[in-house]
């Protein structure tokens, strides 16, 4: 069965990943549960990086990229 998430914003992806650290325990338990430094982990947390490819299959996501028309000014 496959299971659809909706669209994540940044705030969203950044709380997702606040949770995930919680429920690892720490988060150099989740860097290791993902496959990333301790350090890349805190990168994105704190913003300085955005998470990528490697990262975001860890947590069981992916990165879709919308479009959508401007509105009229």
């Amino acid at each position: 069965m496959v299971v659809s998430m909706k669209p994540m914003k940044n705030d969203e992806i950044l709380a997702y990943i606040w949770q995930r650290i919680e429920r690892a325990g720490s988060q150099a338990a989740l860097a290791r549960e993902c496959g990333i430094s301790p350090q890349y982990l805190n990168y994105v947390i704190s913003g300085r990086q955005e998470p990528g490819p490697k990262f975001l299959a860890g947590l069981g996501l992916s990165r879709v990229i919308t479009y959508q028309e401007q509105e009229e000014r």
